[in-house]
């Protein structure tokens, strides 16, 4: 038995079942999880343990919270309690926001959207909408736009400036999330964004790697030294933030560059349907019992830059690797590491929601479904580790209420902030 996962023992879809979720149960999973974290998060000002949360930006702070209370809200299914989803989510974020006013920012901090101030501006943005408070939104919008000059030149960081945590393919990330969102005129205009994107495709064609030289690769990056390929700071991540950004895809160069960089890691997937999580252990692979099923690391977060590929470029190829990808996400995606999105069973559970919006096949859903429920057995409770975050967005149980309201949608379902369709 792995120390990582769970062996799964889960009924799998039997062809033409009709597969039909627990409507109120899952409503009434999604409301308690929601009251449960308020209650432990009060959103008063200056309460000891809210504030505490207020460091972590999207991916463990309070900021991450806010956006699950805010996801619920604009589910449209909790109609009766979008009034208190929305006033909580905004006192979350006016925290978080005060902490970030109150304290020197560095331009590190300043341009990162997973681990910084951009995630704050994208939320507050999303919250501020809702509730019609348009002069905050453009003030969120104005700082969201002011970041891109920071990150515009190749070397800003050099560590590895290009990936999904606190680089480039973040913030182009966060900009693409709000014009998804708000439907309106981008904060960030085209010619910026181009400029970001030109950055990112010379920042890889620069790099030293072995992969890059050899031809095989056209574009690869490092982070701290390390050649990821995955979605948290890799190759997965970065390629999608540029496949989503239609200077890129209407570009030949670039379009045959992203392309040719991506059937790299195609060319990368194990016999079993995973990927390595780095170039390293393309050759000094890790025991079985030991691989990463993970959205960060492993086919959970390099099958959504598949099914991205496979709608932008038509070849079957793709959509092959996402089949077997989600068949090893099924067999080994149980993860022991929490209920999260980024290292846990819900994260896993959304590239099922994936496969169903690609495919239509039902199988996926309810696979997703499966995955859902496993999360509130015995087994799970005894022998899941606690997060270190647990109440968390890409740790914990915030990420898995939005998880379990797009369950509830399933033809809307997306994994937040990877944008496929």
């Amino acid at each position: 038995m792995s120390s990582r996962r769970f062996e799964n023992k889960l009924g799998d879809y039997t062809p033409g079942a009709v597969v039909k979720p627990d409507d109120q149960m899952l409503k009434a999973r999604i409301l308690d999880l929601a009251n449960q974290l308020m209650n432990k998060f009060p959103a008063v000002p200056r309460n000891p343990t809210t504030e505490r949360k207020a460091e972590g930006s999207l991916y463990v702070g309070l900021s991450g919270m806010a956006f699950s209370l805010w996801y619920i809200a604009k589910s449209g299914l909790f109609p009766e309690h979008n009034a208190k989803l929305l006033q909580t989510a905004k006192m979350y974020m006016e925290i978080a926001l005060g902490k970030i006013f109150l304290k020197h920012v560095d331009n590190f901090d300043e341009v990162a959207f997973l681990l910084g101030n951009v995630g704050n501006y994208v939320t507050a943005s999303f919250i501020y909408e809702s509730l019609g408070e348009k002069e905050r939104l453009r003030e969120m919008l104005a700082r969201l736009s002011a970041a891109s000059c920071i990150c515009e030149p190749v070397n800003f960081f050099k560590h590895g400036g290009d990936e999904l945590f606190v680089g480039r393919a973040g913030y182009l990330t966060a900009v693409q999330s709000v014009i998804r969102v708000l439907g309106q005129g981008p904060p960030v205009d085209g010619a910026v964004r181009q400029r970001l994107c030109n950055s990112m495709i010379t920042s890889g064609m620069a790099s030293e790697s072995h992969f890059r030289k050899s031809g095989q690769c056209p574009l690869m990056y490092a982070y701290y030294g390390d050649e990821y390929l995955g979605m948290a700071h890799g190759l997965a991540g970065i390629l999608l933030a540029l496949l989503n950004e239609p200077s890129v895809v209407s570009n030949p160069e670039s379009r045959q560059q992203v392309k040719q960089s991506i059937d790299f890691i195609l060319q990368t997937q194990e016999a079993n349907g995973n990927f390595e999580p780095s170039t390293d252990e393309l050759t000094h692979k890790r025991p079985q019992e030991h691989e990463l099923v993970h959205w960060c690391h492993g086919a959970p977060g390099v099958i959504h830059l598949i099914a991205k590929a496979y709608l932008v470029f038509k070849e079957e190829k793709y959509l092959s690797s996402c089949v077997r990808a989600a068949d090893l996400i099924w067999k080994r995606g149980l993860l022991k590491k929490g209920p999260g999105i980024c290292h846990g069973v819900a994260g896993n559970g959304y590239a099922f929601l994936m496969m169903y919006r690609l495919t239509g096949d039902v199988k996926y859903y309810h696979r997703a479904l499966q995955f859902a429920q496993f999360l509130f057995t015995r087994d799970f409770e005894l022998n899941a580790r606690v997060p270190d975050e647990p109440w968390s967005l890409f740790e914990g149980w915030a990420g898995t209420i939005c998880f379990l309201v797009d369950l509830l949608q399933p033809t809307k379902a997306e994994f937040p902030f990877a944008h496929v369709f």
